[in-house]
């Protein structure tokens, strides 16, 4: 017998910013990122079985969603992709048995859940990411909170490095390889003016692998940055999103005494309010840009469309392959103009910030 469903929303990110700074000993890159959630998403819907450490996973898509498949990736076939959805190597159903395992219920009960997919593959919108997060905080509110946060975010490291930024639900700075996650708040000092976005996606999609493979980047030891001066610099980048690093996370979240020390360091080095700063277009950067449009001469036109649509700053979505462009009003956007010039299969999607 099923519990009644519960419906949770699972948000895209965007990358307002993305640094991979370098290669540590382990493989993984040492990145730090500003990241917001936006309001294209998908919805998932959660319940209790009595079939002990089942997971019942079923998908669907969106007309838009699914016309971009058909005509993006005409070899794929929709039976495939669900047996992808249903199978223990998805995202969402690793989720829902490592949170069963966790609270030691996987011989007890399942889990079925119902995902509407909205948010395209591919893309470096972070949907599969979001979805494992959604069943986190979904499992955990059917369960009573039985999970405190700091497991949850434990849980959500293994899952994969997107995921623990995720279960915030609101703008983060992320370090390390991803598992550090600080939330952010908008200034008090300033209005944040907050933009509307525009999400192309041409009919290809780009391997995270491949484009870490991609960039040449130095070895380094620290997960962490370790100078005052390039935390001024990262504490200035925040705040070119009308945001700010409250005290508190700093002390609660970062562990290690000079590290704590040198963050405190350079937010008294930033200033509170500094006006000259542009929102939101002025900081706009990803590493990965270079060498995916390089490598995709598809993702460049995508960049041209923006911009000739009216895009006041134009943004490469994570590693690829969605490029977001960014405008004060949607009004601005001349999408008539960019529907009659992008082909079959692209995906386009009029979006705004998540608060």
């Amino acid at each position: 017998m099923c519990s009644q469903p519960l419906k949770i929303l699972a948000p895209a990110k965007l990358n307002l910013s993305l640094h991979v700074e370098g290669k540590l000993a382990s493989g993984f890159h040492r990145i730090r990122s500003v990241i917001q959630p936006l309001s294209l998403s998908d919805t998932l819907y959660l319940s209790l079985t009595n079939n002990p450490g089942e997971i019942d996973l079923s998908c669907s898509f969106s007309e838009k969603l699914r016309a971009h498949i058909e005509l993006a990736y005409p070899d794929l076939k929709f039976e495939d992709i669900n047996r992808d959805f249903d199978s223990s190597t998805n995202l969402a159903s690793r989720a829902a048995r490592v949170f069963l395992q966790q609270i030691g219920a996987d011989s007890e009960q399942g889990v079925a859940i119902r995902l509407e997919k909205n948010i395209p593959f591919e893309a470096g919108l972070g949907g599969g990411s979001s979805d494992a997060a959604a069943v986190l905080i979904g499992l955990n509110t059917l369960f009573e909170g039985r999970v405190s946060k700091e497991e949850l975010r434990g849980l959500a490291s293994k899952l994969g490095s997107d995921v623990p930024a995720m279960l915030l639900r609101g703008p983060s700075l992320v370090l390390g390889t991803g598992d550090v996650v600080l939330p952010l708040v908008p200034e008090k000092e300033r209005e944040r003016k907050l933009p509307k976005l525009l999400i192309l996606k041409a009919p290809v999609g780009v391997s995270t692998p491949r484009a870490y493979q991609s960039l040449a980047r130095p070895e380094v030891a620290e997960k962490l940055p370790q100078g005052a001066e390039e935390v001024r610099e990262i504490l200035h980048e925040i705040q070119s999103f009308g945001l700010t690093l409250p005290r508190r996370e700093i002390t609660d979240q970062v562990s290690g005494k000079e590290l704590t020390f040198l963050w405190q360091e350079g937010i008294s080095g930033v200033p509170e309010n500094d006006s000259k700063i542009p929102w939101p277009y002025g900081r706009l950067v990803n590493d990965f840009e270079s060498v995916v449009r390089a490598d995709f001469e598809e993702i460049e036109r995508c960049f041209s469309l923006l911009e000739s649509a009216g895009a006041k700053g134009v943004v490469l979505a994570g590693s690829g392959s969605a490029v977001v462009g960014f405008l004060d009003s949607a009004e601005d956007f001349k999408l008539a103009e960019l529907e009659s010039r992008i082909g079959q299969g692209w995906f386009l999607e009029v979006a705004e910030f998540l608060l």
